[in-house]
């Protein structure tokens, strides 16, 4: 398989990433600073945020 997040819009959904560098595991959404942080699966350990354009503006 390939690393995707996925978009429901309108009870819609979509391929939203589809170019991660890593499988997600998880995803959750950090207020503060108004990112998506991805959880990191199998051996990665690399957390990675986007934000609502898609754009991936940092990892941890």
């Amino acid at each position: 398989g390939k690393p995707i997040v996925y978009k429901i819009e309108n009870d819609s959904p979509s391929v939203f990433l589809d170019s991660l560098a890593i499988y997600p595991n998880g995803v959750t959404y950090n207020l503060e600073n108004e990112l998506f942080v991805l959880a990191p699966w199998r051996q990665d350990t690399t957390f990675y945020a986007f934000n609502s354009d898609g754009e991936v503006k940092s990892h941890y």
